[in-house]
């Protein structure tokens, strides 16, 4: 086994300044994920929903939102236009 690394102490008042290496640019891969062509086979199936409009306009009211980022879902108020959830809110404020 090989010795362990050693280095002298640091005092706890010390500022230590790390640099970060890593790449900050755009993505160097989009050529290759640009290439990428999947079978016909394997494309997602379009759905749509049946018989509606495509400027119709639903409110859903008190509803749990799942956003996919890995955050808890939440209470809000979706609008579904046509076949699409274009907008949701934490809070709509409605006066009757």
């Amino acid at each position: 086994m090989a010795p362990a690394r050693e280095e002298p102490p640091t005092p706890w008042s010390t500022v230590i300044e790390r640099v970060d290496s890593r790449y900050a640019g755009p993505p160097r891969n989009i050529d290759t994920i640009d290439a990428v062509e999947f079978a016909a086979n394997l494309q997602p199936t379009e759905y749509n929903i049946f018989g509606t409009h495509e400027k119709s306009k639903i409110l859903f009211l008190d509803v749990q939102i799942l956003d996919s980022t890995g955050a808890e879902p939440y209470s809000g108020d979706a609008l579904i236009e046509g076949q699409l959830c274009l907008r949701w809110f934490t809070r709509l404020r409605l006066r009757y």
